[in-house]
């Protein structure tokens, strides 16, 4: 079936003179999932108006566009120019398309562009790859940083992340260095690195080998003229998958002898401290207990220790008031709060609070300890709620008048003359003397609900979920120029979002992970495209995206998705 462009481009986008003549071509005619293809639309004469869209079938992208203008026989033609992209392999046939040039029909294309699979090489004579890790051998949460390396004797346009198996390992963001050039046997190459952690959550033989998909720009060895007589080589864009020779980490667990019984697994460097105020009270009174944690390991992954409950105390969930992490989270602190009440007066003091950690630099374990620290405890004071018991088996009651000064007393005023209330005023009556009643029961919950919040911030966090996500939606619209930003923002909305409304940790908010967690809280559909969605986020955020035209459909779509989302969790 011939496909035809939109009007507007039939009517008013295409000025042509009555010699117009009108050309489809494809190059390279056959691509494996990595590479690009050109497909160019060549006008002879004067064209105005945008670049025209095309109905392309399913299985081809557009991922950028481009227009370019050169004169042959003192006329003007204008080229547009389309670089594919393939969502899927197979044998795709694009056009033929009927155009409208003159009040004349003219028929371009089709055109055959054949999608194979994707081959992965480990290095080309141009193009070479390395892979290290910081340890081959680690302990379960201590991080290995990963650094790979990029050697290309030819300009790198692209570089995404295009596979990588993280089973047994939590993984950051990706680091990108400065572009470097490096002479290695004589030839000069262009050095781009990247660095990561990975934080081992599992024992046992571990490979790690990512691919990387990398964008090339290699010179043509034909040399054109320009329309001004300068010289230029044109430049060819080549797709390759690459991937580094596999690092294997054997991972183990902290050693089992002279393990602290309060270890948790905290592997690294660190300093405890903490403090408790007031310490001068009355029993029922409450104290803060404020205990930190900062230095470098697994910080993102741990809290500092808390009270439990005692005879003594009486406590409640410590909160999360502070986080100043590294963006690797492997640096930094983190500091908690927790309300405690003494019980009774004979309470001295908060006991001692002890942290333990693995040094892997020392290969031992170190407990750290802070406290105890002294309180001054006074009983709660004695209430006089009225009558009072005045001894063994007496009753102290108040009797007659009360005496004011020397000659007042309370009068009671005879009553007056009853009579019967109304219909609408005992309506009335009832209603106002109501009134408090509930206006009591109703500030009754809303003190309930505000101390469950306090008492338990993450129930605080799912409840704001819904609302906080409609203003991250609204804030995307400010990001539509920036494809990275934009990206970063999407992501901070799913971890967020995600984090809050279903209580997951946010080492746990990846596509490889976060089908543990909702495997049986959404449907299959919502959960695979959320899935895409934060495998999107892991590339862009990674290598940046190239369409800048279609960022704005990009908020767009995702405002959808978790405007639905959100939708389907509440139902």
């Amino acid at each position: 079936m011939k496909k035809t462009f939109f009007p507007i481009l039939l009517i008013a986008c295409l000025a042509l003179t009555a010699r117009a003549q009108v050309s489809l071509s494809l190059s390279p005619r056959e691509i494996s999932m990595d590479d690009t293809a050109q497909l160019t639309l060549e006008i002879q004469g004067n064209v105005s108006g945008g670049t025209p869209r095309l109905d392309l079938p399913e299985g081809l992208r557009v991922r950028g566009t481009s227009r370019q203008f050169s004169m042959v026989n003192n006329a003007q033609t204008t080229s547009f120019v389309y670089e594919l992209q393939p969502i899927r392999t197979g044998t795709f046939t694009i056009g033929p398309y009927d155009m409208t040039v003159n009040n004349k029909t003219t028929e371009v294309g089709p055109v055959t562009l054949k999608v194979k699979e994707a081959r992965v090489v480990r290095a080309t004579e141009d193009l070479i790859i390395h892979l290290e890790a910081s340890h081959e051998r680690a302990l379960v949460h201590q991080p290995v940083q990963l650094t790979v390396t990029l050697y290309s004797v030819h300009q790198l346009d692209d570089i995404q992340l295009a596979q990588f198996d993280t089973s047994g390992f939590e993984v950051g963001d990706w680091q990108s260095y400065q572009q470097r050039d490096r002479v290695i046997d004589g030839t000069r190459y262009i050095t781009r690195r990247f660095t990561t952690h990975a934080v081992p959550v599992t024992p046992g033989t571990r490979s790690l080998a990512p691919q990387f998909m990398v964008q090339v720009l290699e010179p043509d060895e034909e040399i054109t003229r320009g329309t001004r007589g300068m010289f230029t080589r044109r430049m060819t864009r080549r797709s390759v998958r690459i991937a580094p020779d596999p690092v294997e980490i054997v991972v183990e667990s902290p050693p089992r002898e002279g393990r602290p019984d309060d270890f948790t697994g905290a592997v690294g460097r660190f300093v405890f401290e903490g403090s408790a105020s007031p310490r001068q009270l009355r029993v029922g009174e409450p104290i803060t207990l404020r205990t930190q944690v900062n230095g470098t390991g697994n910080l993102r992954n741990l809290l500092p220790p808390s009270m439990q409950e005692s005879d003594d105390f009486q406590v409640f969930t410590p909160r999360l008031v502070e986080e100043d992490l590294a963006r690797d989270g492997l640096r930094g602190r983190k500091t908690i709060e927790q309300v405690i009440v003494p019980r009774h007066p004979e309470v001295s003091q908060v006991p001692k609070l002890r942290f333990s950690f693995f040094n892997p630099d020392d290969w031992k374990y170190e407990t750290l300890e802070i406290g105890p620290f002294d309180l001054e405890v006074e009983p709660a004071p004695v209430r006089d709620t009225g009558p009072m018991l005045g001894g063994t088996g007496s009753l102290r009651l108040g009797t007659g008048p009360t005496i004011l000064g020397q000659d007042l007393v309370y009068l009671k005023p005879a009553p007056g003359r009853l009579r019967p209330l109304s219909g609408g005023s005992v309506l009335a009556f009832t209603t106002l003397s109501g009134l408090p009643l509930m206006l009591w029961a109703l500030a009754g919950i809303w003190v309930r609900r505000q101390q469950q919040f306090l008492d338990d911030p993450a129930l605080a966090r799912q409840k704001q979920a819904p609302r906080k996500l409609r203003q991250q939606l609204d804030d995307l619209k400010t990001h539509t120029r920036d494809g990275a930003a934009l990206h970063e923002a999407i992501w901070q909305c799913l971890a967020e979002y995600l984090g809050d409304r279903f209580r997951i940790p946010p080492g746990e908010v990846d596509a490889a992970k976060i089908s543990t967690h909702l495997d049986q809280r959404l449907a299959p559909e919502t959960l695979q495209n959320l899935q895409d969605w934060l495998k999107r986020c892991e590339r862009a955020r990674f290598a940046g995206e190239g369409n800048a035209e279609a960022h704005g459909e990009t908020a767009e779509s995702f405002t959808q998705f978790m405007l639905k989302l959100d939708a389907e969790v509440r139902s």
